[in-house]
């Protein structure tokens, strides 16, 4: 069919008298300077106007291709059948309605898509508003109703195909509607190829005519649901004059390039809005069909539903018990984190995490190390730092380079990193080893204490810690002073009062099973023939709890 000028259109509505086949009392609308009201886009133009009295949209399209009306037809007649709440139910297929003159006088009947006026504006309208206005509570509000929509679109059979602003009216309750349904699968259509595949700015890079399923709209949901929630926090960076996209680009995003979208995934990091960071890593998912979306949204509603409701577990950050520290638990190779009673408080995102110590937990998010709160939130940033681990005695240890020093609760450093080895501070006292040397104990200023003389040093306990000389092992009170020679083969600290140790042995002498007894300023030392069973103690390699 010969392509019909925006010109020609204007012309019907000038002088509609006689040129509809079925409609009567047919009424064109006009905007405030006196002009036919009507939207164009790249291949159709929109008409608001009257029918017996009822304000009604009609689309008419420039050109159609083979079989497009037959589509329409079938897509018209599903979506109608379903009676849904997320769009007007009540569209038709007029064929052969209009009669359109063209340049040269000529007559012909075109078909056209008649709907009730959707009373609203569109969503970017409705943004380019409220950004303008900094009126984050609201667009937050939005991001809400939008995930509530995506919920319901995934779990459909269909799909719209050409998801984005323009095409989401924003109704004066503040509801959202859908239109324009001219990209859309069904069910009956499965097996053929897209006639169109929406706008690039919302679609992914990857989406071809044979990309034709009920997963058309994964993408351009997430897309649009990330840009939603970043516009609450940042309205200043929305762009009224782009209307092609909304803040990222799906190129640069699929190929880790969009720096907007990077700012943002590392925003919702350090502020413990883990499922927001889950929806925005969609972004750069290889392929247009998103399978875990649904379950990511979920999480999302979840964490929404749960905000402030976090009082159960403490907030107190030098305050840790069994029942109020959250768990670490792992998910398809990733950490998170959830409360006692199995609440979610972060999402597992995190490449590697640590148990809490003294209020915060180590994670790492690529090469990045963060200590975050029991929200999640970003307490301390460790990010200048090569390695880090977890916090005991007010100090954790971090590594720059190839030495080692120690950060305090706020994230100061408070020992200069100058040593090769070390280990976490134990009753007042850690463990440290310069230059390939012998080791020895500092203080939390990092003062020497016990002078470095052992060829292994591990941790206080007790007020003992076990050391190592000439390949034998003993205890050293914190005065570095012997409270047992080192005699054994090898050595555990106290616990409970007691210790295990076992002797070297010698040529028919076998080894013996040692338990040392604390019984006030002595060290009682007991044999046994086998050596007794104590609980195995809480270490990084035993972190997890059953997921």
């Amino acid at each position: 069919m010969p392509t019909t000028l925006i010109a020609h259109y204007l012309d019907l509505a000038r002088n509609p008298e006689g040129r509809f086949r079925s409609l009567n009392n047919v009424v064109f609308a006009e905007d405030k300077r006196g002009e036919i009201d009507f939207q164009s886009g790249s291949n159709a133009i929109i008409f608001k106007l009257f029918v017996d009295g009822v304000k009604c949209a009609m689309k008419c399209y420039m050109t159609t291709a083979p079989g497009q009306e037959e589509r329409q037809g079938r897509v018209i007649d599903y979506l109608n059948s379903l009676n849904s709440s997320l769009f007007d139910s009540s569209c038709r297929l007029l064929r052969d309605e209009l009669y359109v003159y063209d340049g040269l006088g000529n007559g012909s009947y075109h078909s056209a898509l008649l709907r009730p006026w959707t009373e609203g504006v569109t969503l970017r309208r409705w943004l380019t508003e409220q950004c303008q206005a900094k009126e984050r509570g609201a667009i937050r509000a939005m991001a809400r109703r939008f995930t509530a929509l995506s919920l319901e679109l995934v779990g459909q059979v269909w799909a719209h195909g050409d998801l984005k602003p323009e095409n989401l009216i924003v109704t004066p309750s503040g509801e959202l509607r859908l239109i324009d349904f001219d990209s859309a699968f069904i069910p009956e259509l499965a097996g053929n190829l897209s006639v169109e595949l929406g706008t690039p700015g919302f679609q992914h890079p990857l989406r071809d005519a044979r990309f034709y399923n009920r997963h058309l709209d994964d993408y351009s949901l997430a897309l649009i649901g990330t840009a939603l929630y970043a516009l609450a926090e940042f309205p200043e960076g929305f762009d009224a004059a782009e209307d092609e996209k909304l803040l990222f680009d799906p190129q640069e995003a699929v190929r880790g390039q969009c720096e907007a979208l990077h700012r943002i995934k590392a925003h919702w990091v350090d502020s413990g809005q883990s499922a927001l960071y889950q929806l925005a890593a969609r972004l750069s998912w290889p392929a247009p069909e998103i399978p875990d979306l649904p379950d990511v949204l979920q999480q999302i509603a979840e964490a929404q539903e749960r905000t402030g409701k976090l009082s159960a577990v403490s907030t107190d950050i030098n305050k840790d018990t069994y029942a109020d520290t959250p768990e670490l638990y792992r998910q398809n190779g990733f950490y998170g984190y959830r409360s006692p009673q199995g609440e979610h408080l972060t999402e597992a995102i995190y490449d590697d995490g640590h148990p809490f110590g003294e209020g915060l937990a180590l994670v790492r998010l690529g090469k990045k190390y963060t200590y975050i709160d029991r929200r999640g939130v970003k307490r301390i940033d460790a990010s200048a730092y090569d390695e880090a681990k977890s916090f005991s005695g007010g100090r954790a240890a971090v590594r720059k380079g190839e030495k080692w020093g120690y950060i305090d609760l706020t994230g100061r450093a408070v020992v200069a990193p100058a040593f090769d080895r070390c280990r976490p501070f134990c009753e007042g006292l850690a463990a440290v080893q310069r230059q390939g040397g012998k080791w020895g104990y500092i203080d939390p200023t990092g003062s020497p204490v016990i002078a470095p003389a052992f060829e292994h040093a591990f941790d206080f306990r007790e007020g003992a810690a076990v050391v190592a000389q000439n390949d034998r092992f003993g205890y050293i009170d914190p005065r570095g002073k012997w409270l047992v020679e080192p005699v054994y083969a090898f050595a555990f600290g106290f616990r409970n009062g007691r210790a295990m140790a076992e002797t070297a042995g010698t040529p028919g002498v076998p080894a013996q099973s040692v338990v040392l007894h604390k019984q006030g300023g002595r060290i009682i030392r007991t044999v046994s023939p086998v050596l007794p069973y104590l609980p195995p103690p809480k270490c990084p390699e035993n972190r997890l709890k059953a997921a």
